[in-house]
């Protein structure tokens, strides 16, 4: 006959790190300062690289910067989804209209305005605005980058660009 101490829970150790691990990861998120865009006013000359995610959940943050954002360019060439298979359902909540500012070389014979990089994942660079009927959209949309269709998404050239439309430094 053994002795029959308090008997103990073979979970207790997982259940106690558990513990441990939530507080801790608690600590970091309040401990963590809010993002530098949330608490300093940007620069309206500078252009800045953010996800097209921030800019469908928050788009009056952007209003009137230089913007620069990833995503997959509609067959259309003016709107910019956040992937392929939303560009094929036209999933229009996942996306940001772009307004391009085409050059007369951009014209086909046909009277169709394209930069090219149509029904590709790409980087635009354009200044992010409000329309008068609260619209939102990139405007002036100066360069387009292109994507390697590989794993890593490096980008591989400027696909398209007016200098003309550049924002002045």
């Amino acid at each position: 006959m053994g002795c029959r101490g308090a008997a103990t829970d073979p979970l207790r150790p997982f259940a106690l790190r558990k513990q441990i691990i939530r507080k801790f990861l608690l600590f970091i998120i309040l401990a963590v300062p809010q993002s530098p865009w949330a608490e300093s006013q940007p620069d309206s000359d500078a252009t800045y690289y953010v996800s097209l995610a921030k800019v469908i959940v928050e788009p009056q943050s952007f209003v009137g910067y230089n913007i620069s954002i990833v995503g997959f360019l509609s067959d259309t060439g003016d709107v910019l989804y956040l992937t392929e298979d939303h560009a094929h359902a036209r999933d229009i909540a996942t996306a940001v209209y772009i307004s391009v500012a085409y050059r007369d070389s951009d014209i086909s014979a046909h009277g169709i305005p394209s930069t090219g990089c149509e029904s590709k994942f790409v980087r635009i660079f354009g200044t992010f605005d409000q329309s008068s009927n609260g619209e939102f959209s990139v405007r002036s949309v100066h360069k387009i980058q292109t994507f390697d269709r590989g794993g890593d998404l490096k980008l591989t050239r400027a696909c398209w660009s007016n200098p003309a439309a550049a924002p002045a430094d």
